[in-house]
């Protein structure tokens, strides 16, 4: 579940209000996704629906993204994945909190180093940030329940 699921009305007024405001909208907020954990599957499924139909090309323009859900194995187990895009020579951070035992631990690396490596391959921008594609999303949304289901 996105906790804003939609853009703001204002972003629908007129054609020049959208293009020069989408790309402040999609850059100076924080989007956060809950994958729900008796469903991630179809959790995933919205996840791709909001990143390509909703995001779509404006992907390029995210800078904070966070990623939760319930291990579906370990009950009780959160994992929250942060992922910022900066400009600086790494050009992101990933961050986990999970407050999981030593083998959900273990998942938590594991899951970090997929992230981080997924992120490394992605093209840069002119300003140096990476340009997150839909895709891109997309596949950041199926390793993270990849792993959840571990």
């Amino acid at each position: 579940m996105l906790y804003e699921p939609a853009e703001p009305a204002i972003l629908l007024a007129c054609r020049e209000i959208r293009e020069q405001c989408l790309p402040v909208y999609y850059t100076q907020n924080a989007f956060s996704w809950r994958f729900y954990w008796l469903d991630p599957i179809g959790s995933l499924q919205r996840f791709r629906h909001w990143a390509r139909d909703v995001v779509g090309t404006n992907s390029k323009f995210l800078s904070r993204l966070t990623l939760e859900s319930r291990h579906s194995i370990e009950e009780g187990v959160e994992f929250v994945v942060d992922i910022d895009l900066l400009k600086t020579e790494e050009g992101f951070t990933v961050n986990i909190e999970s407050h999981a035992e030593t083998s959900m631990g273990f998942i938590a690396c594991v899951l970090q180093d997929e992230l981080s490596r997924l992120l490394k391959a992605i093209p840069r921008r002119d300003s140096g940030v990476i340009a997150l594609t839909a895709d891109d999303l997309c596949d950041m949304g199926k390793v993270f329940v990849e792993w959840m289901l571990r």
